[in-house]
């Protein structure tokens, strides 16, 4: 069976992704579906079979949160968050591949180059998903709240897959340089509650980092789309 502290994990980072969906349907469906993924966790027998349900969950959960999110919007809206949610998502592909990556696969400069190639093109995703936001709203401040929204999902998906990274090679992360240097770093004991406390510690980190980045980026898109548009009309 996979380990209660890995379960315990997933199931709260599952309810991080519920903020996806509307304010009505968390309050009416947000405990039945954790519920749910927790049963489909427990009922998992290793750390391969906990990714696949990772894979499945968060293909359904993207698909049915931009449905719902859709339903309720008028076509302005829908136009604003879908630009938020496809930006957001080449970010957090953009993400994933950075937060994968391990001085072990590729060295340290390698991880160092790669990290900084990551920030910098999820900030021009941010950038662009600002510009479009802004001229379809016709509001500058459009470009701040969709490149948060960016920095959020780039944040959220990155964190998914180093989480599931960590879980379905755990082996090659336990005899990681870096990883054993952060873990004597922060007092030794258990591995796995390590793990656990820096996934949930960089998700938290991550999110503010990269949503202020995304943020300042989207309004600096939003704003240059406005001014383009009044040099136009001018």
């Amino acid at each position: 069976m996979t380990g209660r502290p890995t379960i315990m994990a997933s199931i709260w980072l599952y309810r991080q992704l519920l903020i996806f969906y509307p304010v009505d349907f968390r309050r009416a469906y947000g405990r039945e579906v954790t519920q749910v993924f927790a049963t489909q966790c427990r009922q998992t027998t290793n750390r391969q079979g906990l990714l696949h349900l990772w894979l499945v969950t968060l293909v359904d959960l993207l698909t049915n949160a931009l449905e719902e999110v859709l339903m309720i919007a008028n076509r302005k809206r829908q136009l604003i968050l879908v630009t938020g949610l496809l930006f957001g998502l080449a970010a957090g592909i953009v993400g994933s591949v950075n937060a994968v990556t391990s001085a072990t696969l590729v060295g340290d400069i390698g991880e160092e180059v790669i990290s900084y190639i990551a920030l910098l093109t999820i900030a021009a995703l941010a950038f662009g998903s600002g510009v479009v936001a802004a001229r379809a709203s016709k509001r500058a401040i459009t470009g701040l709240w969709v490149g948060l929204l960016v920095g959020g999902i780039a944040s959220l998906i990155a964190t998914s897959a180093r989480v599931g990274y960590s879980i379905s090679f755990y082996d090659t992360v336990r005899n990681d340089p870096g990883e054993i240097r952060d873990w004597i770093h922060r007092g030794g004991g258990s591995f796995v509650s390590y793990l656990i406390a820096d996934r949930i510690g960089g998700y938290i980190y991550t999110t503010l980092f990269v949503g202020c980045i995304c943020g300042v980026c989207g309004i600096g898109g939003g704003l240059i789309s406005k001014a383009r548009e009044m040099r136009q009309v001018s």
